[in-house]
């Protein structure tokens, strides 16, 4: 165990031999500020972790426990960090298909949706990362996404919308 002092957007560096190497790290973050002392872990309660072996990473996946709407943050952050070709079109699409499935949305997943779109409403997000997107195209998925979040807020037991 051991406690460094990371400054601003410092960097730690740990370095192993392979033969001293563990098989893997596990952290959790200590934050002091104008909010108090906050110990930051995972959306699951759990520490992160950094596999350096085979062992460690089928352990921890074994172990790791999906929470609620952990698919749906994992698909908008490589969307929007990994992606060569993305844009805003594409980023209705892929809530157009959320609200088109099956199952209802819960409210982490509702969370992430909101978070993104308001996003790239502020245009802190990439609008066109390479792909552009005809104008009667956009059109069309602005019309059905709104459909679905209207048909998704009728359906609902006990709906909530702010504005």
């Amino acid at each position: 165990a051991t406690r460094a002092l990371l400054v601003d957007q410092a960097r730690i560096v740990l370095k192993f031999s392979e033969t001293a190497a563990p098989g893997g790290l596990a952290f959790v973050l200590h934050s002091t500020g104008g909010g108090g002392d906050q110990w930051l872990k995972t959306n699951s309660g759990t520490d992160f972790a950094i596999p350096l072996s085979e062992d460690f990473a089928s352990a921890s996946v074994a172990s790791a426990s999906a929470g609620p709407g952990d698919d749906i943050a994992k698909n908008f952050c490589d969307a929007e960090t990994k992606f060569t070709h993305w844009s805003q079109f594409q980023r209705f699409c892929m809530v157009k298909d959320l609200f088109s499935r099956a199952t209802p949305l819960n409210t982490v997943e509702s969370a992430w949706i909101a978070t993104v779109l308001r996003l790239a409403n502020q245009k802190s997000l990439e609008w066109y990362r390479k792909r552009g997107y005809q104008p009667k195209d956009m059109a069309h998925c602005q019309e059905a996404l709104g459909g679905a979040m209207a048909a998704a807020v009728a359906a609902s037991a006990t709906p909530t919308v702010r504005a």
